[in-house]
């Protein structure tokens, strides 16, 4: 790490913040360019699943699909 970085503990979102960034990563939904649409949903997802989880950010980084039980997945 250079001299710059200073470590921060975690932060909790409030639910106004948390509306603000649905709001905003949402929006791209309708972005022409798809993968422009998905980042948007699947960092939107991550949050909820951090907030669900109480997962610091760290944690939720380290989440992989093999992590989730099958029998409760839908996919589409």
């Amino acid at each position: 790490l250079n001299s710059t970085h200073k470590e921060k503990g975690n932060i909790q979102l409030t639910p106004s913040e948390v509306r603000k960034l649905r709001t905003i990563l949402l929006s791209t939904s309708s972005h022409p360019n798809r993968t422009v649409a998905l980042e948007g949903l699947k960092c939107y997802t991550m949050i909820l699943l951090g907030i669900k989880h109480f997962l610091r950010s760290d944690e939720l980084l380290d989440v992989e699909v093999h992590d989730f039980v099958r029998d409760l997945q839908i996919i589409k």
